[in-house]
């Protein structure tokens, strides 16, 4: 094994082509904070939305299933994991507006 080392940030960013409906698993609690939202169970229901209307400042788990044309959808979520799981999606990294 190599030298031990620290992820201090890690970033995805998803760039959807355009606004699309999805099936959002938002972590629910009455909370203040985003920090805050990190400490939940990881069951919930999925809210089926546009990801142009993802709830401010809302956290959501995985998997994350989005509608694409043709009937095809698109799936994010996590796997072969080990030692880092907890993967969460944030609307301002999932949505980029076009101008």
């Amino acid at each position: 094994m190599g030298e031990d080392f620290t992820v201090e940030n890690e970033i995805a960013t998803f760039n959807l082509g355009k606004d699309r409906k999805a099936f959002i698993p938002y972590v629910r609690k009455n909370v203040k904070t985003i920090e805050e939202q990190f400490y939940n169970t990881f069951e919930n229901v999925y809210t089926y939305q546009a990801v142009n209307e993802w709830k401010h400042g809302q956290l959501s788990l995985m998997p994350l299933a989005i509608e694409l044309d043709h009937g095809k959808k698109v799936c994010i979520t996590e796997a072969d994991l080990e030692d880092y799981p907890g993967m969460y999606l944030f609307a301002p990294i999932l949505v980029q507006k076009r101008s």
